[in-house]
């Protein structure tokens, strides 16, 4: 479901919406919808001073990152956004080691080389990368994107852990809505789609790639650590090529079963090597998961 999120994205911002507009009203549904499924279901959610940290998170962080998003893709091609999207599987683990102190041990990291290296060949090839440097100010609000939705995920795991990852994630998507429909007025334009096709492209984003995505994420949160989690996102790349070939026609190339194959590889090893993490326990040794 987040494979194909870029299109999604140029399609919503290319039927009226603005990037700001995209962003607030998405996370504004999002957490509409998940306040209300907290009301029916009585899930836990974050008290006192975890939810104030997790509504600043939202607000400061997870909000302006996707708005960055948007308007990076308007800066830049959705195959530069993939190459630099590849990254964030690095940055999550390289914080969660630094500060939850995840033992990801050798084979973390080598599922994780693979894995990168994998989703470098899937979307760039055999060769080194060559950004467009006219597209230089988009990749780098991409990037930054990239780091700011990193940065959120280490800060808010343990509270997920001490309350949960539905209850989490309406907090944030509040803080980010509210932000994002305070802010954008004043700094940026602020305009939605004028028609069935921008409106379409925003409601994927909502329910599929908003609801469905991150509340199953944010649920794994609760019994698994980042840095396992954050290699599966490493499959985007060739999912995003099998859905080119599906929907387009395109034919895949050898960059992209070779790919592939190493994303599989690391994904084999990560999951023989892993194993969930109690709830409210202590993150057990990386040697000793399966």
């Amino acid at each position: 479901f987040w494979a194909p999120l870029n299109l999604f994205a140029q399609a919503a911002t290319g039927h009226g919406f603005t990037p700001g507009a995209l962003a607030a009203v998405r996370w504004t549904v999002v957490a509409i919808c998940l306040f209300a499924f907290v009301r029916v279901r009585g899930v836990v959610l974050p008290k006192g001073r975890d939810a104030l940290l997790v509504l600043a998170m939202g607000a400061l962080f997870f909000g302006p990152a996707h708005f960055l998003f948007y308007r990076a893709l308007e800066m830049t091609t959705p195959v530069e956004g993939v190459v630099l999207g590849t990254s964030a599987p690095i940055w999550t683990s390289l914080l969660a080691w630094i500060f939850l102190r995840e033992r990801i041990g050798g084979a973390g990291w080598l599922a994780l080389a693979l894995g990168a290296s994998g989703a470098y060949v899937v979307s760039v090839g055999f060769r080194p990368p060559a950004l467009d440097s006219a597209n230089s100010v988009g990749n780098v609000l991409y990037l930054a994107a990239v780091l700011f939705e990193a940065i959120v995920g280490i800060v808010i795991a343990p509270v997920v852990r001490r309350s949960s990852g539905i209850g989490t994630l309406a907090y944030q998507t509040l803080g980010a809505g509210i932000g994002l429909l305070v802010a954008v007025p004043f700094l940026a334009p602020f305009a939605v789609a004028t028609d069935a096709t921008g409106w379409g492209a925003a409601g994927y984003m909502i329910v599929f790639a908003g609801l469905v995505n991150f509340g199953v994420w944010y649920g794994l949160v609760e019994r698994n650590d980042l840095s396992f989690l954050a290699i599966s996102l490493l499959v985007q790349p060739p999912l995003a090529a099998l859905l080119s070939w599906r929907v387009r026609g395109e034919t895949p190339s050898l960059q992209t079963g070779v790919g592939t194959a190493l994303i599989l590889v690391a994904l084999a090893i990560s999951v023989a090597a892993s194993r969930p993490r109690r709830r409210g326990g202590p993150t057990p040794p990386a040697t000793s998961r399966t």
